[in-house]
């Protein structure tokens, strides 16, 4: 093989063009959010899982002709697309991490989910501090496999209409199925950098694994695709022709942590949600009302109502529970699915009064 034709690391590709390297990859991951931001509608539309689909194949496609690149084969395979490979493989990664970091936030309680949220924030900015190392095939199979799980563990459920355990563990199966399948097609390809690399790589999938899942049963990953399009408390809720009629106090002036509302004794005291569900998708909500017991200084499980809702509708499925003669103090209500994941949190506190305070009516 003469000189002309060894295959060129990415370090020298990195020296070489750092320039303009470092513009461009600032500028894929710029690229990618933007994108996100502009096109982000809903979680079930045909766009967004074509968008994300695509992502996953540039990356798989990136990670094939990169490595076969550097083991030395594809040499048609010029510097300047070797080089451009990194910039579309981190775009595509930035895209998958930022959509990601976009759906699940939107589907859940940060209160509950942000330990999931954290993770997906730090491997969005970490992308950028990543693209020296994307040669390292761990790093590129231990993202790639993370990606492909986080896409199936709302895809699976928008394709059968329905979430649970069942679906989530159908999830992990694909995901593993999926990177076992690419694993034996770069095993066929790129045998001499696989197999150094081979038991490196299988540690860091089934970690990931074992994480998702110790932080599904923990109900930290949000429900998606649920998620809460607007919740409150009120006085009254009573449900019309057009929709539901509710009556609240007016906003105060004032900045406040905690909604307050001022009940008269034996009141009750309402929480509507409206929560989206993809089309043809059938789940149970259940609003968990909780009150904070001052001398434990935690929070009690009050009551606990589930009713079903079916997707389709824009606005989300409406519905309200309510809470008889509710005491004096902190209070809040969880809207979550049935095994406990939490899609969104309403937290308020109640003041027993005398007198009625003025009321205004909201058309819901």
């Amino acid at each position: 093989m003469s000189e002309g034709h060894k295959p060129t690391s990415f370090r020298t590709f990195f020296k070489s063009f750092s320039k303009y390297e470092r513009h461009l990859s600032a500028g894929a991951v710029v690229l990618a959010l933007i994108v996100d931001t502009l096109t982000f509608v809903r979680v079930d539309l045909f766009f967004t899982q074509l968008l994300l689909i695509t992502y996953l194949l540039v990356v798989g496609t990136g990670i094939v002709l990169i490595n076969l690149r550097e083991e030395g084969g594809a040499q048609w395979i010029s510097p300047t697309a070797y080089w451009w490979l990194f910039v579309a493989v981190q775009f595509s990664f930035g895209g998958l991490f930022g959509r990601f970091l976009i759906y699940y936030s939107r589907s859940g309680s940060i209160f509950a989910s942000w330990p999931f949220l954290l993770i997906l924030a730090v491997l969005l900015v970490g992308n950028e501090f990543a693209k020296k190392h994307y040669t390292r095939m761990t790093l590129q199979l231990s993202f790639f496999f993370l990606c492909i799980f986080s896409f199936l563990i709302f895809f699976i459920p928008l394709l059968l209409g329905k979430i649970g355990r069942p679906i989530f563990f159908l999830s992990g199966v694909i995901s593993l199925l999926t990177i076992f399948l690419f694993l034996r097609l770069l095993r066929y390809l790129i045998p001499k950098r696989l197999r150094p690399n081979w038991r490196a790589i299988w540690i860091s999938i089934g970690v990931i694994y074992l994480v998702v899942n110790a932080l599904y049963f923990a109900n930290v990953i949000p429900p998606i695709p649920l998620s809460l399009r607007e919740a409150g408390v009120y006085h009254s809720v009573v449900r019309t022709a057009a929709g539901y009629r509710a009556t609240k106090e007016e906003a105060p002036g004032f900045f406040s942590l905690y909604e307050t509302i001022h009940l008269l004794p034996g009141e009750p005291v309402y929480l509507y949600s409206s929560v989206f569900a993809p089309t043809n998708f059938d789940a149970y909500v259940v609003h968990q009302w909780q009150y904070y017991d001052l001398q434990q200084k935690k929070w009690i499980d009050s009551s606990r109502i589930p009713f079903p809702i079916v997707g389709g509708q824009e606005r989300g499925y409406r519905g309200y529970t309510l809470k008889t003669a509710p005491t004096a103090g902190f209070w809040r209500v969880d809207i979550e699915t049935t095994q406990g994941q939490i899609i969104g949190r309403i937290e308020f506190k109640v003041d027993i009064t005398e007198q009625e305070p003025e009321l205004l009516v909201e058309d819901l």
